[in-house]
């Protein structure tokens, strides 16, 4: 006996979800960065994201959360490499300290 496993599945209506988390995730850094966490808009993070209010909501619960996500997100990801240049014995304190504050900040003006 066999058993057909797409019949007992409910096919969603509407649009596939298409929300892709980690791009949202920049681009409410950039915003964040640009602008300031109280300056910035839910409007603003729609905009940016492309993603609608309920959506955002439903990942990250309140703006909040998706600064919170930001923060994650940057810590994984660029933290470890600030912390290397501050260890690198070929430069001095002072270069050292300066590389480490502001290596991303390009990122500010994408």
């Amino acid at each position: 006996m066999t058993t057909d496993v797409q019949s007992c599945t409910k096919k969603s209506r509407g649009r596939p979800k298409v929300f892709d988390k980690e791009a949202a995730l920049d681009k409410a850094m950039t915003l964040f960065w640009q602008h300031g966490y109280e300056a910035t808009s839910l409007a603003d993070l729609v905009e940016a994201t492309g993603a609608k209010a309920p959506t955002l909501y439903a990942e990250f619960v309140n703006k909040e959360g998706l600064f919170r996500a930001v923060l994650d997100r940057y810590i994984s990801r660029f933290a470890a490499r600030h912390e290397a240049q501050l260890f690198d014995e070929e430069k001095s304190v002072d270069q050292a300290l300066r590389d480490y504050f502001t290596r991303d900040r390009h990122l500010l003006y994408q």
